[in-house]
């Protein structure tokens, strides 16, 4: 099953967290977030660390289904690396 992007950070500073609110979703799947990360460095350094950690809130249900808030941040240490992000999920149904 391949991954959709729901979502795109041009740039993350360093040790910065983002967030965004997702909805639409249906209340009998499961979603896996992921991240791809890639350098963006707006003064290069030489710390070639790239990394962020993702999470997520608890799941709400609105009018158009169910909605979730994910965050994004960036590892890297103050003074370390931007880095540009792409959210991806994947979902399949869940029960029977």
């Amino acid at each position: 099953m391949a991954a959709s992007r729901v979502y795109s950070w041009d740039y993350i500073a360093p040790n910065t967290t983002v967030g965004v609110f997702l909805h639409g979703g249906r209340p009998d799947y499961a979603y896996v977030f992921s991240a791809a990360v890639g350098p963006k460095s707006r003064t290069p350094t030489v710390d070639l660390f790239y990394g962020v950690a993702v999470t997520q809130n608890e799941a709400y249900y609105v009018m158009d289904g169910q909605a979730r808030t994910v965050y994004v941040k960036n590892l890297a240490l103050p003074g370390g690396n931007g880095v540009s992000v792409g959210l991806d999920v994947i979902y399949e149904p869940v029960g029977g």
